[in-house]
């Protein structure tokens, strides 16, 4: 912990100079991003799609509140609901079906610790993971999906979001 501490509040001189340095790419970077998200077409899949995320990598309660909307939806009967997650460490690869309508198809070690989770704590829902989103929603679509939540989606720019949920604004 020290040695963040120093890099970030208290650095020295070469510390400084690798930071100008660096500048210029930080830059590139930045206008690629941004013109990458400009440029990105928007894609209507037909369907509500309802994307649960924000800019905290863990532990601000994504999974748990994804979890909660899914039962709350699965309860009022609004159709088909299908939780759609890139499945972080899982060991296999491609679209893997976690569950179909609450029976569950896979192992924790297939489809990965929060789609499983999300999968044994909902009933009558399905769960897929898979990198490409876009191709999962499709499969999703084809499968009977009357509406998607997609896991940390807010990172994909391909969907026209039909509901982005974010924190209320603090006006300290």
């Amino acid at each position: 912990m020290d040695f963040w501490y120093r890099y970030f509040y208290k650095p020295n001189v070469w510390q400084k100079a690798l930071s100008v340095c660096l500048l210029p790419f930080s830059v590139c970077y930045c206008l690629i991003a941004t013109l990458k998200r400009r440029l990105a077409k928007k894609q209507d899949f037909g369907i509500p799609i309802i994307s649960v995320g924000n800019l905290i990598a863990g532990g601000s309660g994504k999974t748990p509140f994804l979890i909660h909307i899914a039962n709350f939806l699965s309860e009022c009967q609004y159709g088909e609901i299908c939780v759609i997650s890139r499945g972080y460490k899982r060991k296999s690869t491609g679209l893997v079906w976690v569950s179909k309508n609450g029976d569950i198809l896979c192992d924790v070690k297939k489809s990965g610790d929060e789609p499983y989770l999300i999968a044994k704590s909902c009933k009558d829902i399905s769960v897929l993971v898979c990198k490409n989103r876009e191709f999962a929603i499709k499969e999703a679509i084809k499968s009977g999906a009357q509406i998607i939540l997609l896991d940390d989606g807010l990172r994909f720019r391909f969907a026209k979001l039909d509901f982005i949920l974010r924190p209320k604004e603090s006006h300290i």
